[in-house]
């Protein structure tokens, strides 16, 4: 059974503040990052665009937050990613991560090296990229979900999972069309 996604808004209060600033007050102007995986086993990442948003450290690095939105159910709602952005140096780090688990209430941490990474995995780069160069967002295949609360947000990307479902259930129907057609005698 799933619980709607409308009660994260004490698990997220306690987690980030970076979402407990796009929740109550202004809403966050989230993007779709990075997207992964397979059928019915998609993993969505999003960051929140808001300058605003975004604390900035006296050594020039910026702390975000980077959601980790997943579709299987057996994976939990998704992970949040407290990361610093150093642009000037082109490096990035997870500070601490955690789960938010099905019942909405269990925040389960997440072990996570804390080191700049020197090959970051995609989705890290892509979040770098993300806060580090702005006007190439578009260029580099990230999607503006548009300014929400992070509640709407994970409503949204959950309900691009069902979409995405749609249309891979349909993917082999069509090819079987497609197969059809070209297997027609052409006049």
């Amino acid at each position: 059974m799933r619980v709607s996604p409308r009660h994260l808004l004490p698990a997220l209060l306690l987690c980030s503040p970076a979402l407990v600033h796009a929740q109550v007050g202004e809403s966050g102007d989230f993007w779709i990052v990075h997207q992964q995986g397979e059928s019915k086993n998609h993993e969505v990442f999003v960051a929140d665009g808001d300058p605003l948003h975004v604390v900035r450290r006296a050594n020039g690095v910026a702390a975000v937050d980077v959601l980790r939105v997943y579709e299987g159910d057996f994976k939990p709602v998704m992970t949040i990613y407290s990361t610093e952005m150093d642009c000037a140096a082109n490096r990035v780090r997870i500070l601490k991560a955690s789960d938010l688990e099905w019942n909405m209430t269990t925040l389960t941490p997440v072990k996570v090296s804390a080191a700049w990474q020197t090959a970051p995995e995609t989705w890290l780069a892509q979040g770098r990229d993300f806060f580090c160069k702005p006007d190439e967002r578009t260029n580099k295949g990230m999607k503006p979900l548009g300014r929400m609360g992070a509640i709407a947000m994970v409503d949204q990307v959950r309900r691009s999972f069902m979409a995405v479902q749609r249309e891979e259930s349909w993917a082999p129907v069509m090819k079987m069309i497609d197969d059809a057609f070209e297997r027609m005698p052409q006049n």
